[in-house]
């Protein structure tokens, strides 16, 4: 009997346990993601923030940035990167960098034809942003 339980026991767990997809590694079509994204919000620890208000993502593995009245005159400020995709993390490479702040890795938490969800994490915090198409 006590065989019969604890055999019982291990299928359930190994049931319940396993899973037949794992969201941390779970393919991004990246057709969705080419596009011109438009910031909706962004929160560093909960706390509204500025963020880029433009994101364009290119097939051929380029993004660019683009933050509206964000200079000191009040003009347009734009940045140039590569970004590759592993799973459902983008890692942006940047083309004109300060040093140590050459990358980025954001986490895709939701990608839809229309809705942009991702995460970055570092010593300031964490940041959500949200863009829409």
């Amino acid at each position: 009997m006590k065989k019969s339980i604890l055999l019982f026991a291990f299928v359930t767990f190994s049931l319940f346990s396993c899973s037949s997809s794992d969201d941390n590694n779970s393919s991004i079509d990246t057709t969705q993601l080419v596009g011109t994204w438009f910031l909706e919000s962004a929160k560093l620890d909960g706390d509204e923030v500025g963020s880029s208000d433009e994101a364009r993502f290119t097939s051929n593995g380029r993004v660019f940035y683009t933050y509206y009245n964000f200079g000191t005159n009040g003009q347009d400020i734009t940045e140039n990167a590569d970004y590759t995709l592993n799973g459902n993390t983008i890692t942006v490479t940047y083309d004109d960098a300060d040093p140590g702040n050459e990358t980025d890795t954001f986490q895709i938490l939701e990608l839809t034809s229309s809705k942009l969800k991702v995460k970055s994490t570092d010593s300031e915090g964490t940041l959500i942003e949200i863009y829409t198409k």
